[in-house]
């Protein structure tokens, strides 16, 4: 079992935050490919319910990244 650096949680929780910056730029692609379906149609909801999902995905992240930031100081 290796040991952590004390650097080492900084950079995989930047590392996380980084990814999930790139997740929020590909969201808004998405969003606007949900807006090129119907009103009404299957295809829209199933985008509107795969943007939430990805939306609340995004938040655990945010609160668990937040979390581990209070630890590394």
């Amino acid at each position: 079992m290796s040991k952590h650096k004390p650097g080492d949680n900084l950079d995989e929780i930047e590392f996380a935050e980084s990814k999930l910056a790139k997740s929020r730029g590909r969201l808004k692609k998405f969003r606007g490919l949900q807006n090129s379906f119907v009103t009404g149609s299957a295809e829209r909801a199933l985008a509107a319910r795969t943007i939430d999902e990805i939306e609340n995905l995004h938040q655990v992240l945010d609160r668990l990244c937040h979390r581990l930031r209070g630890r590394t100081h």
